[in-house]
């Protein structure tokens, strides 16, 4: 298994590449609203080795084009962004 931190870069590269909000990746992964919440802010320095171990399940999981994106996204730090893009797609530009 890779070894990941699950900084919050990488939290927001997973939820992106596998294209939910952040409701829906919450329930896939087993947490709170909350919790997601005190990951991305570092307000939770170290996550429960259950929530570790389901976030790599859950990658695992993953279509392999879900994958590539994961990593492609982590390799890049351009998690944000395609967070940004994901949360405007549909939305009609003036």
């Amino acid at each position: 298994m890779v070894d990941i931190d699950w900084t919050p870069d990488e939290l927001e590269a997973l939820r992106a590449a596998l294209r939910m909000n952040k409701v829906e990746f919450c329930k896939r992964i087993g947490v709170t609203a909350r919790a997601h919440r005190d990951w991305l802010t570092g307000q939770t320095q170290n996550m429960r080795e259950a929530n570790r171990r389901q976030l790599f399940e859950v990658l695992a999981d993953a279509e392999p084009e879900q994958r590539a994106r994961f990593w492609e996204l982590v390799r890049k730090g351009t998690a944000t962004l395609a967070t940004d893009e994901q949360n405007t797609e549909g939305v009609a530009s003036k």
